[in-house]
């Protein structure tokens, strides 16, 4: 099982349909980067766990940032999609 690395602390500057990213171990050495907006703390507690899930699977998934590499719409779509999978995988085990 890899070992995820991350931190979170708030962000402003995002534009206002973002509310977070993560930013992989190859563009910052050893540790993976999750970076929310300060927004989120307006959503729900649902929401926001989800959200936090959903950027700790792309890190343990390893994916590429969707932002920072230029990944195309396809690539994109399937990291999004085995991040959606793993979240609710998640969220399904701590809810038994």
């Amino acid at each position: 099982m890899p070992q995820v690395s991350a931190f979170l602390f708030p962000y402003r500057r995002f534009r206002t349909d973002v509310d977070g990213v993560h930013i992989p171990r190859k563009m910052n050495p050893g540790k993976n980067l999750i970076v929310l907006s300060e927004k989120l703390s307006e959503q729900s507690e649902k929401y926001i766990n989800r959200n936090i899930l959903h950027k700790v699977a792309h890190c343990y998934l390893r994916h590429k940032s969707l932002r920072l590499d230029n990944l195309s719409k396809h690539e994109t779509n399937r990291q999004e999609d085995e991040a959606d999978k793993l979240d609710g995988h998640w969220l399904s085990k701590k809810s038994n």
